[in-house]
């Protein structure tokens, strides 16, 4: 046996103690000295066959010499892995029990369900923990950059071979990477299902509905920080998006083995003329990947909302075109189907803008000069007027003197600040980035989430604000959960395309 190929360290037998038991298993009972010719280690024969002997594995006979034997394997073993067994149903059941404890904690009101992970060591273990939480299912949206792209294709290997299924959209751009498509053969070959799209709007892992992990930074190079998200509101929409955009991948996946054929079986003769094919590809791009991409560009800087609102009028537009082109008219149903297509549409936009001055009560509640200050801000757009006037009354006001130091680069924070009135100079690492006005925000991630300062902030001018502490937002969420939710959602539709 090699020196790296123990295989009893699982009951309590190190690598000295297996290779003086096999050593005694070889041979009728011996001397220390008989057994020390054949030993080959460096460490004390006499204290390992000691403790052998403690532990049941080995049976002394008193003599001048002592004599040493191998007590017989099915039995000595038999025992310690019986003991081993039982520890390790003990090791299971607390585990059970602990990870039961916390799920309860989890869905107590007001607990925090989103966790911050920054740095690339603290990110590539929770990456790996992530994944291996996975008993049932693993969904993952695959694009660059990676933390650590062979440990994690490791785990998911890992994963599959214990039974644990395993999803994963790839974005078109990770599968031009060096190695990628080998990877990706490599997972396909031990039970993975891969699908492609041209592009995926985020990194994600999805564990059993349990838990789920994202990137924070915008458009990131390398990834420094991520967002853990537990049971929420929050973790059901990530897995309906996961869910939808496989959908759209397995979609075009069947309408090309439906079209194709088809479109051998009709074509007419001539199909292969160079000049037809040319068109043909060119028809093909014109109708599929330029809208494609175009739809792609439109999400990373437009709501999910806004844009489905965009996609509803489609038929309407479609109507027109075929009014004005071939002269086609609708019929009255047509045309009633499509308006409450559009209608439900504008539906999803949400409590925000005009809507939420509908009503004397809402008008009433949008009175308040802070209420409008956090109206204005999209962190809060999928809040209604109540939920924002709850917010709005748990700030205070504060006035800034030009060279007041709002935050400063580094520390902690758990102030979000809405500029009312004045300037502010927002400096990283000494150099200026920018100024903001009336009606700019800043600390958004330091209110949800908390963690240091990325910038540090100055009043440049005699400034009013509005200031929400963290410790006033995590007590009001407490007795209304829902906002948090409402919150969080609205903080994963902002980070989709980042």
């Amino acid at each position: 046996m090699s020196a790296d190929a123990f295989e009893l360290g699982g009951i309590g037998l190190g690598p000295a103690a297996e290779s003086a038991y096999e050593l005694l298993v070889d041979r009728p009972p011996s001397t220390i000295a008989d057994l020390t010719a054949a030993w080959g280690r460096g460490d004390d024969l006499a204290a390992v066959l000691d403790a052998l002997e403690t532990k049941g594995l080995v049976i002394r006979e008193p003599g001048t010499p002592d004599r040493y034997g191998a007590v017989a394997p099915d039995v000595a073993l038999e025992a310690l892995l019986l003991t081993a067994e039982e520890r390790l149903h003990q090791a299971r059941d607390l585990a059970q029990d602990l990870a039961e404890r916390h799920r309860r904690h989890l869905l107590e009101p007001g607990h925090n369900v989103v966790e911050l992970v920054t740095g690339r060591p603290a990110l590539r273990q929770r990456v790996a923990q992530v994944q291996r939480a996975a008993r049932l299912e693993l969904r993952c949206l695959d694009r660059p950059p990676y933390v650590d792209s062979r440990g994690t294709s490791d785990v998911t290997l890992e994963l599959l071979g214990r039974g644990v299924a395993c999803r994963t959209v790839y974005d078109g751009g990770a599968v031009e990477q060096t190695g990628k498509l080998a990877s990706i053969e490599r997972l396909a070959e031990a039970g993975e299902e891969g699908r492609v799209l041209p592009s995926v709007p985020m990194k994600l892992y999805v564990a059993d509905d349990r838990l789920a992990l994202l990137p924070l930074q915008r458009q990131p190079s390398e990834l420094e920080a991520a967002l853990v998200i537990h049971p929420s509101g929050l973790l059901d929409a990530l897995g309906k998006l996961f869910e939808g955009l496989n959908g759209l991948a397995i979609t075009l996946l069947v309408a090309a083995v439906i079209q194709t054929p088809l479109g051998l079986a009709l074509a007419k003769p001539g199909i292969w003329a160079p000049d037809v094919l040319a068109t043909l590809a060119v028809a093909g791009v014109l109708a599929t990947l330029i809208p494609f991409a175009l739809e792609a560009t439109a999400l990373r800087s437009l709501s999910m909302a806004t844009f489905g609102l965009l996609l509803a009028f489609e038929p309407g537009i479609a109507s027109v075109v075929g009014f004005v082109v071939r002269g086609q008219s609708l019929t009255v149903v047509q045309i009633l189907g499509i308006a409450l297509v559009v209608a439900a549409a504008a539906a999803t936009l949400g409590p925000r803008g005009w809507m939420r001055r509908i009503g004397r009560y809402n008008r009433e509640l949008m009175a308040d000069p802070r209420t409008q200050a956090f109206g204005r801000v999209p962190l809060f757009n999928g809040l209604s007027v109540k939920e924002l006037a709850a917010i709005a009354s748990s700030a205070e006001e504060r006035d800034a003197a030009p060279g007041d130091v709002l935050t400063e680069q580094g520390s902690a924070g758990d102030e979000f600040f809405i500029v009312d009135s004045g300037e502010i100079e927002i400096r990283q690492d000494g150099r200026e980035l920018r100024r903001l006005g009336p009606g700019d925000y800043l600390g958004e991630i330091a209110l949800v989430f908390g963690g240091t300062r990325t910038a540090t902030a100055v009043a440049a001018a005699p400034s009013h604000l509005f200031v929400l502490h963290k410790d006033a937002f995590d007590k009001m969420i407490k007795s209304q959960p829902r906002i948090e939710d409402k919150i969080l959602a609205t903080v994963s539709e902002r980070m989709r395309y980042r």
